[in-house]
């Protein structure tokens, strides 16, 4: 069977996920994660107003992560101080909730916790961000150290303040992806352009 729970509030120290045989989602007011891991569907829904999802020392991801901001509301997964975004699963920049000639407002940021330090949000190499919207650190002394896979789909995807290239950047045929930065790669590192949602050219 099919269902859902709202979350409001702080969970620490947990692992998030359907009963045996059953399905269903995690639907985010607002709060914070602490050290939690997440097997099971989350949506952070902004039609009605902005939400913003907390992150504390580290996130494993291992289903579906979905932002639904629209023109006006933004939905944030805002991950604070440095840390790791492992597992195997995905965050969706989604479009579920916009007009079609509308931009949506869907954003994961480092938000640094210390003035005096270079903090790093690390996003592991079994991990995808991919849609419409913004990944980026809130100041210029922070970094994303990404290993996994960002991309572009469905519209424009901006990103900044990136460590050297470990990953992949990719755009899906019709999607932009805008770099505001100077980029360095790693020998490993990986730019696709003109690729389907399936991530074939």
């Amino acid at each position: 069977s099919q269902g859902s729970v709202a979350v409001d509030g702080r969970i620490e120290d947990a692992v998030i996920g359907a009963a045996a045989g059953q399905t269903g989602r995690l639907e985010v007011i607002g709060g914070t994660l602490e050290t939690v891991t997440l097997d099971i569907d989350t949506v952070v829904d902004a039609i009605a107003t902005s939400r913003t999802l907390n992150v504390e020392n580290g996130l494993t991801l291992n289903a579906s992560l979905s932002l639904e901001g629209v023109q006006n509301r933004t939905a944030l997964l805002d991950f604070l101080g440095e840390q790791v975004l492992d597992g195997t699963g995905e965050i969706v920049l989604s479009r579920a909730n916009a007009l079609a000639a509308e931009g949506v407002l869907n954003a994961v940021r480092l938000n640094s916790i210390s003035s005096s330090i270079t903090e790093t949000l690390t996003i592991g190499e079994n991990i995808t961000i991919r849609g419409q919207g913004r990944v980026d650190a809130e100041r210029a002394e922070d970094m994303i150290d990404l290993k996994g896979t960002i991309r572009a789909e469905g519209g424009l995807l901006e990103i900044d303040e990136f460590d050297l290239l470990d990953g992949t950047l990719a755009a899906a045929a019709g999607a932009e992806l805008e770099v505001e930065q100077n980029l360095d790669m790693a020998p490993q590192g990986r730019l696709e352009v003109g690729i389907d949602a399936t991530g074939t050219g």
